[in-house]
């Protein structure tokens, strides 16, 4: 008799499960009918309305359909935040450029180098400290060199071939006499460039 009773109770469940799988499917097919009706672009995609920020009339329909049929809801209520998704998307997908890590010379071996860019690019001449801390600097840029102070460097472009430094007037302020260094880079001789490239190649 127990068994009877449990059996009867347990019946009205079963169908109110069936019931609610029916509702749940009419849901979805009313819902889909109605995605149906909604315009799209050429490609077949839902169309957005002009206003960035507007939430798309028809995303809680579609939000609803994924809900009850179990797939992941949409994250992407307005064209703002599908064009944000495309675009992290995209960074994704672009390939991450990694540099080599700047190479790093002994002073003098800096000193050299620089000196010779300085002449394969035609950039030999005189130069003030500002100048000369200016070409120094693109030098390392382009080469990816770890760059030396300024006072560590000039300490040994004296003794680079072709390299000459002097002091010249800059004028009186008051009774104090302005001096400049200035900095003469020559092109070496034949004999000593060549001296100079193998140093460096080595």
């Amino acid at each position: 008799m127990l068994r009877a009773l449990l059996a009867k109770l347990a019946r009205p469940k079963a169908v109110d499960v069936e019931v609610q799988a029916v509702d749940v499917d009419a849901r979805v097919a009313d819902l889909r009918a109605y995605l149906k009706t909604v315009p799209r672009d050429d490609l077949g995609n839902l169309i957005y309305p002009d206003d960035v920020d507007a939430v798309a009339v028809w995303f809680p329909a579609l939000a609803e359909v994924c809900r009850l049929t179990g797939q992941p809801l949409p994250k992407w209520p307005t064209r703002r935040s599908l064009d944000e998704e495309i675009a992290r998307c995209a960074a994704a997908l672009m390939p991450t450029v990694v540099k080599p890590p700047l190479r790093e010379l002994a002073a003098d071996v800096a000193a050299r180098t620089f000196v010779a860019w300085l002449v394969a690019n035609g950039r030999t001449g005189e130069f003030d400290s500002e100048s000369l801390s200016r070409a120094y600097r693109e030098h390392c840029q382009q080469a990816r060199l770890m760059p030396c102070s300024d006072q560590t460097l000039r300490k040994h472009l004296v003794d680079v071939d072709g390299v000459s430094k002097g002091i010249v007037e800059a004028g009186k302020v008051g009774n104090r006499r302005e001096r400049n260094t200035k900095w003469v880079v020559r092109r070496p001789s034949p004999i000593k460039q060549k001296a100079a490239d193998a140093r460096l190649a080595a």
